[in-house]
């Protein structure tokens, strides 16, 4: 909602975003700007790195190789790199033809919004520089494993019949996330977890790890009905 707020306030060309508790390198926005001048996208990101709050290091993040680069929809919806909100750098009228960030994945419509924007024919370009540093402690949004993977499984859920994306990390992904969700989810809300789990199975009915987490499931419930 904040960053919905903030883009109907600019008024420039561009928008770019940037959290609360990240940095910017001075040469940022003017690297972006010149990816996206010079590709014609609409949306430009950088690398990133992060700021450790514990061992005040700034260490290297997730970016992109070549071969994502070269499929992005795969890549981004199998997250094999992040890209990081802070990074960004978005044309204002691409923001209006795709429409506003999503509120209902808390923690993933930074990710839901680059599919979106891919999957909507929108051209995305890398700088191939580290430019944003992301501060990384333990108040992070992303600590919250449990609604992380919940948002991650369901926006693979949502993207799910996306040819661009290959069957194989559609099914992948898809149960992997829905795993995770329900390992978070087996002490709060039972009922859900296994919900998660037959959602699992149901993405990849060939997991061998989703197949064995049901014995797990049902011998952790019943050793919590006999203590």
């Amino acid at each position: 909602s904040a960053r919905n707020t903030g883009i109907a306030a600019a008024r420039g060309r561009w928008v770019a975003f940037l959290d609360a508790d990240d940095v910017w390198e001075p040469e940022h926005l003017k690297s972006l700007l010149a990816c996206a001048s010079a590709n014609g996208a609409d949306m430009a990101f950088s690398g990133h790195r992060f700021f450790q709050q514990k061992s005040r290091r700034v260490v290297n993040g997730d970016n992109p190789a070549a071969e994502h680069l070269r499929d992005l929809p795969n890549a981004v919806y199998g997250a094999l790199f992040v890209i990081r909100p802070s990074a960004v750098l978005i044309e204002r009228k691409a923001l209006d033809r795709f429409g506003p960030v999503a509120v209902d994945f808390p923690h993933t419509n930074d990710t839901e919004y680059w599919l979106r924007i891919l999957r909507g024919g929108g051209r995305i370009s890398y700088t191939g520089t580290a430019t944003c540093i992301c501060r990384d402690h333990e108040a992070s949004m992303s600590k919250r494993l449990g609604e992380f993977f919940e948002d991650n499984a369901r926006l693979c859920e949502r993207y799910g019949d996306w040819p661009a994306v290959s069957s194989r990390v559609r099914r992948t992904r898809s149960a992997m996330f829905y795993r995770f969700a329900s390992r978070m989810l087996e002490n709060e809300d039972r009922p859900k977890a296994y919900a998660f789990l037959v959602k699992a199975f149901r993405a990849n009915p060939a997991s061998l790890k989703t197949l064995l987490s049901f014995p797990r499931f049902f011998f952790k419930s019943r050793f919590r009905r006999i203590r």
